[in-house]
């Protein structure tokens, strides 16, 4: 009886750990598609922010 709760609730254990574990690595896949989305979206803002410079630079002088 004791050994069967014992295994039961490693088991119930086991699988709520497993299912956290997997909601973590979801978390943790969608902050990096989060970031690389993120730091795409600044890497062009960056380069039409330099080509407007440029543009107004070339357009006064």
């Amino acid at each position: 009886m004791l050994l069967s709760t014992r295994q039961l609730v490693f088991c119930s254990t086991s699988g709520s750990l497993r299912i956290l574990l997997l909601l973590l690595l979801l978390l943790l896949f969608y902050y990096c598609y989060d970031y690389y989305y993120y730091y795409y979206y600044y890497y062009y803002y960056y380069y039409y922010y330099y080509y407007y410079y440029y543009y107004y630079y070339y357009y006064y002088y």
